[in-house]
């Protein structure tokens, strides 16, 4: 082999790891590309959670006023009914005795003052075909408790996203 042939031969073989290295470099480009679009995939994707998640929160926290704006009704609602047991337990109790002695003193008065009770009898039936015939006037009930303050909602917008994945090269890596 002549030393022209040798030259030509390494020529060959540069040429070979010249084209090579072109093919790696193409190949690495495309990979290159791929991992960019990736990434900006991967960015607006987590963008996107980022804007829902935050949505999300707001969400949880409008509700966690809304629990208590409720605790507190059912709180005031359970006062407000242990006061009434109290009270109607008190006044059965009152009424109770009231009534025994009332019935006494009812009958006495019977014993000694027997017209004037038929009188009075009289008089009573009267007074309730009064009253069922023009029923007086009731007033208006006081107030129990004050209104629990609830949460101030805003209307619900939901996070509107454009997002589409970008699209990676469809160029074909080179063989």
């Amino acid at each position: 082999m002549s030393i022209g042939d040798e030259i030509n031969a390494a020529k060959a073989i540069l040429e070979d790891i010249r084209t090579n290295t072109l093919g790696t470099r193409n190949e690495v480009s495309h990979l290159d590309g791929t991992a960019q679009a990736g990434f900006v995939n991967l960015a607006q994707g987590m963008a996107v959670l980022i804007q829902l998640g935050q949505q999300a929160n707001q969400l949880a926290e409008i509700n966690d006023q809304q629990n208590a704006t409720m605790i507190c009704w059912l709180d005031t609602i359970a006062h407000v009914l242990c006061d009434i047991k109290r009270d109607l337990d008190s006044s059965l109790e009152v009424q109770r005795v009231t009534q025994r002695r009332l019935d006494h003193v009812d009958a006495i008065l019977s014993l000694v003052h027997a017209r004037e009770s038929v009188e009075i009898a009289a008089r009573d039936r009267l007074q309730a075909e009064i009253e069922e015939c023009c029923p007086p006037g009731q007033p208006e009930p006081a107030p129990c408790f004050e209104d629990c303050t609830a949460p101030e909602l805003p209307p619900f917008q939901p996070v509107r996203t454009d997002w589409k994945p970008v699209e990676f090269p469809h160029q074909e890596p080179p063989k």
